[in-house]
């Protein structure tokens, strides 16, 4: 399986990208599965598309090394992998399963790790047993999971009581969603307001959580983002994942008003990082990957802010390491 390689996509990382993305690189945010997921938007790239156009049923950590090689020549030394969220019905019969494979992948890499799948219905001594058995060092809510997805709107109702006890307990990491219905409701809904007050709530109830917000808090306009920072900039432990950005102005306030050593690289691969977005006629062919977008746009933040070289190695790699590992003298391949 192969990514397409445009010439577009080479001219843009020499001229734009080879400068200044350092040599090496962390993805706090990337997706391993075994099943197909019923629930993944149809736009995907090629490369996780089969003959009969039906969506690979198994994205493993090659496939993943494979890409990353292509896009990022070679400068991923690590990764922390999500799985992906399937019909409830379909995640609780292959359940063992999904956390056996992703464990199984996560464990071919020395600087890679995994976080596994949490639902609601997780007893603590289950959850404990698999947290032993595949060492994995954080939890991935999904909404889909709640006893009313379409009414979801409390963290507590992903990641109940007993389940936050545990990730309390044993300090895990957990990557979150601060939205869900992100795109179509006004600035600050109801639903992102009662999550901020749950986080700011939560972060304090269970000091030893420590939260990953995906794709910047799942803040996608400059509006929506001036406002979430500035509501949960001083709690100490939340971290924050850049995958999936592709606005500059969101990602400059990001690094304006957010603590740097708080601040991580991810990609959101395969499904969005390398992908390309669709233009006014719906074809691809004048588009380069989502990736690359994301890239640009974190170009123009770091140039806005002048952050040094220091701080731009943090984000991309040793803040990752610090999180995850606990040092960032981990031996890099």
């Amino acid at each position: 399986m192969d990514i397409e390689y445009r010439k577009m996509d080479q001219q843009i990382w020499k001229e734009e990208l080879v400068e200044w993305v350092p040599d090496r690189v962390h993805d706090v945010h990337q997706h391993a599965y075994k099943k197909p997921n019923p629930h993944c938007p149809r736009k995907l790239s090629p490369a996780l598309i089969d003959s009969d156009g039906l969506i690979q049923g198994t994205v493993g950590l090659d496939f993943i090394r494979e890409c990353d090689n292509i896009l990022l020549r070679g400068r991923v030394y690590g990764r922390l992998l999500l799985s992906r969220p399937s019909h409830p019905c379909v995640y609780n019969r292959d359940a063992e399963d999904q956390l056996k494979f992703l464990a199984d992948e996560a464990a071919k890499e020395p600087l890679t790790a995994a976080s596994m799948l949490v639902t609601p219905e997780a007893q603590p001594e289950w959850l404990r047993k698999q947290l032993d058995r595949y060492h994995f060092v954080g939890l991935k809510p999904y909404y889909i999971y709640a006893e009313d997805p379409k009414d979801c709107v409390h963290i507590t109702e992903m990641m109940p009581p007993p389940v936050l006890e545990v990730a309390n307990d044993r300090s895990l990491l957990v990557t979150l969603h601060l939205a869900e219905k992100i795109r179509k409701l006004p600035l600050l809904n109801d639903e992102r307001i009662e999550r901020i007050k749950d986080l700011v709530r939560l972060s304090a109830k269970y000091p030893r959580i420590r939260w990953i917000l995906a794709h910047c808090a799942c803040c996608w306009d400059p509006r929506t983002a001036e406002k979430v920072f500035a509501q949960i900039k001083e709690l100490p432990n939340i971290w924050y994942d850049i995958s999936a950005i592709r606005s500059a102005k969101v990602m400059e306030l990001l690094l304006a008003t957010v603590p740097s050593h708080r601040i991580m690289y991810g990609s959101d691969g395969p499904y969005f990082g390398w992908t390309r977005p669709v233009d006014e006629s719906g074809s691809d062919e004048q588009t380069t990957f989502c990736l690359y977008y994301q890239l640009q746009a974190l170009g123009y933040a770091l140039r806005s802010q002048k952050w040094d070289k220091q701080k731009i190695e943090d984000l991309f790699y040793n803040n990752a390491i610090k999180l995850i590992h606990g040092d960032t003298t981990f031996p890099c391949p």
